[in-house]
């Protein structure tokens, strides 16, 4: 084991900025879509994820702004659209955040199996039977997911391991 050993005797002082999650931020942008009022987000990282889930939005009709490098207005005050561009969701594994709340506001949700990155076995199937246990139909059509529900109701779900 590789040892690190400062010695200097001043005591450190100061403080260090630190960036926002996109764990955490992917999720906040998508949930936007189940509201019209706006959602404003600060300390959000300033990288590519976070870039192309916002071009997904503006495709399905949010209003997204950008006032500064860390900080995003989304607002989804008119019906967003159902389909989410497929070039889109494939470059992004949390477009699949999107799915739910399409669903949940505009009765559909059409996506493609979301791409991204290749870690590990991280499957949707899960996502899939949780919007079943809450009254989705989901289907498939050529590569897309199609969910469908009039209204989605609560349910109880356990996921078998973490996701997305």
């Amino acid at each position: 084991m590789d040892l690190l050993r400062i010695t200097g005797g001043r005591r450190l002082e100061g403080a260090v900025p630190t960036s926002g999650s996109k764990n955490a931020t992917l999720p906040v942008m998508a949930a936007a879509l189940l509201t019209d009022q706006p959602v404003e987000l600060l300390n959000v990282p300033d990288i590519e994820d976070i870039e192309t889930m916002a071009r997904m939005l503006r495709h399905l009709g949010v209003a997204v702004e950008r006032p500064a490098p860390t900080q995003w207005r989304l607002q989804a005050d008119v019906g967003p659209e159902s389909t989410v561009a497929a070039s889109l969701s494939r470059r992004l594994r949390g477009s699949f955040l999107l799915l739910g709340a399409l669903v949940a506001r505009t009765g559909e949700a059409v996506i493609a199996r979301p791409g991204g990155d290749d870690i590990g076995m991280r499957r949707v199937e899960q996502h899939l039977e949780g919007l079943r246990a809450m009254g989705a139909e989901i289907t498939e059509e050529g590569d897309a997911i199609v969910a469908r529900a009039a209204r989605l109701r609560g349910a109880r779900i356990d996921l078998d391991m973490p996701t997305v």
